[in-house]
């Protein structure tokens, strides 16, 4: 069947491959065109020679999850070309013009599998690798006045475990290797909280989700009657009478109107109650809810974008906070551990113990590196002692140095991040310095362990003042048309009122899969809000956080002198 065609694709030497999600497994390998890879790579082995000629989608070349794939073309074929023709419309750099030989999105490759009569014991395929990049009529003139002999192709040596088709650079990949990884360098993760109902559970302000609820909680309805009503998605496996009867039996269900981080900069109301929270993501939320803490929230294979997928919480937080992609939902580090119970397994009161989310590992590497000891709770002085907060710091200030994220690139598509030590105690000092800067504005002065003052409590150093004038017929400052001027330097929320001052890249910059400024924006407009003198002074901080973050990482990469950190 054209479905079994693929299951070989699962194993490597007999052994199947460990993937996160198994649907997503499924549904990358049930693509149409390696269904005809698998077809044509039977018929050749069947027929003991041939050629397998093809223009397809450009993803299995290097996406981890089809690296059996490659695995047995590698060992089914003599020869392999693969001539990248780019044009993946997602991973197209800012400001690059490559497009697409098609009108599609997708990337696309033209491929060659060659395997001839067998009189020796047969190796490996030699893999063969060339690409173009640039506007679709550069990509044609080359394809029209070009052949096999006159393309320079460059000799690839795929391996394990991913046996790349694309050519990577074996310097940064052990580099890069010698680098902690994040877990289990921070033990204690889990995906991001999801509904699978948010309309319902998740609303601007409390009043606009508290009607559905108490509807859901009280309503006397037939379970279809009532979905129906709410326009709640009835997914598979979800009892809802037990549900029912479950926010039947709270007695306070106020107590559960949650205000959380929806977004980057962006807080939302959510009833996070297990009737209608489809994944409560414990136990890391549970030390976060009510608790002074910090998450760092970050992805793995990130395929399509940039890796800039880092940022951090103060409160729980959703899988999509930074990834508009389930595919690529966020994961949540928290800094600490409360120990709810005693050795007796007795509740403790809500202020408990805690402990820091680090592995020993990490903290003997560094305390090694940089000559300090290790406190385990807090700050340290960065003279004599650090601590657990400091080494969050040092993290989050790497992760948003700019060469870190464009010499890794290739790496940091794959996993999750990884993390080089340093064993310089002044360098140590400067990046937790820039770092907890940097926590502190993207929480927009709320950092839990840390209250000092930041630009945004001074708007007169913000640069940033709002214009225009009401639409006729139209409410004011209701946001009816996101758009940005760069030589008026004005983000306009409809056809007459702006926020003036936000350069280009702040108005551009992104955080994981979301151009912020505009995100914030446009997830009001859908709701056809007016913002309010809160929202606007909201905005503004916001400009202000990434004008500032832009300034902070380039002052961190000034500040690491060399790569790989030393």
């Amino acid at each position: 069947s054209m479905r079994g065609l693929v299951d070989k694709y699962k194993f490597i030497d007999g052994k199947k491959i460990k993937e996160r999600g198994a649907l997503q497994m499924e549904k990358i390998l049930n693509d149409d065109y390696v269904k005809f890879i698998s077809f044509a790579q039977e018929k050749i082995q069947h027929n003991g020679e041939g050629v397998v000629a093809y223009v397809n989608n450009h993803t299995f070349l290097d996406n981890p999850t089809m690296r059996a794939m490659r695995h047995h073309l590698l060992s089914d074929f003599d020869e392999i070309y693969i001539f990248n023709l780019h044009g993946n419309y997602k991973q197209r750099e800012k400001g690059s013009h490559d497009e697409n030989v098609f009108k599609i999105q997708q990337g696309v490759s033209v491929n060659f599998f060659i395997k001839k009569k067998q009189s020796e014991i047969r190796k490996s395929a030699d893999v063969y690798y060339a690409e173009i990049k640039g506007s679709s009529l550069e990509k044609f003139d080359f394809l029209g006045s070009n052949h096999m002999e006159t393309t320079k192709f460059e000799k690839l040596s795929p391996n394990e475990p991913y046996f790349f088709f694309i050519p990577r650079s074996e310097k940064m990949e052990s580099e890069y290797s010698n680098y902690k990884t994040i877990t289990p360098s921070f033990p204690l993760k889990s995906i991001g909280f999801f509904t699978s109902r948010d309309k319902l559970v998740i609303g601007f302000e409390k009043k606009d989700i508290e009607n559905g609820v108490e509807e859901f909680r009280s309503s006397r309805k037939s379970n279809e009657e009532l979905c129906d009503e709410l326009d709640i998605p009835v997914k598979k496996g979800w009892n809802i009478t037990r549900a029912r009867s479950l926010l039947k039996s709270e007695n306070a269900p106020q107590g559960f109107f949650i205000e959380f981080l929806h977004r980057p900069f962006d807080k939302k109301v959510v009833f996070y109650h297990r009737s209608l929270v489809w994944s409560m993501s414990q136990p890391v939320m549970r030390n976060v809810l009510g608790k002074k803490n910090l998450t760092l929230c970050t992805s793995r294979q990130l395929a399509a974008l940039p890796w800039q997928h880092c940022w951090v919480s103060n409160s729980i937080v959703e899988l999509c906070y930074i990834t508009n992609k389930t595919k690529e939902g966020n994961h949540v580090f928290p800094l600490y551990v409360y120990d709810d119970k005693n050795d007796q397994g007795e509740l403790l009161p809500k202020d408990s113990t805690r402990h820091a989310n680090i592995d020993p590992g990490l903290v003997k590497s560094l305390s090694d590196g940089i000559g300090l000891s290790y406190q385990s709770d807090g700050r340290g002085d960065l003279s004599r002692t650090f601590g657990p907060e400091d080494i969050f710091y040092y993290t989050y200030a790497i992760f948003h140095s700019p060469t870190y994220r464009t010499r890794y690139a290739e790496q940091l598509k794959i996993d999750f991040p990884r993390l080089p030590i340093t064993s310089d105690k002044e360098l140590f000092k400067r990046l937790v310095a820039l770092g907890n800067e940097l926590v502190n504005l993207h929480l927009l002065g709320e950092n839990p362990f840390d209250p000092s003052k930041t630009i945004l409590d001074d708007s007169n150093k913000w640069n940033i003042k709002i214009g225009g004038t009401t639409p006729a017929n139209l409410d004011e400052w209701k946001v009816t048309d996101v758009r940005y001027d760069a030589k008026e330097k004005r983000v306009y929320v409809n056809a007459g009122q702006y926020f003036e001052g936000i350069e280009k890249e702040v108005w551009e910059f992104m955080i994981g899969g979301y151009q912020v400024c505009e995100k914030w924006l446009k997830d009001r407009k859908k709701a056809e809000r007016m913002l309010s003198t809160d929202d606007l002074k909201h905005y503004m901080k916001i400009v202000v956080s990434l004008r500032e973050t832009i300034r902070v990482m380039s002052e961190i990469d000034k500040a690491i002198p060399t790569w790989p950190m030393k």
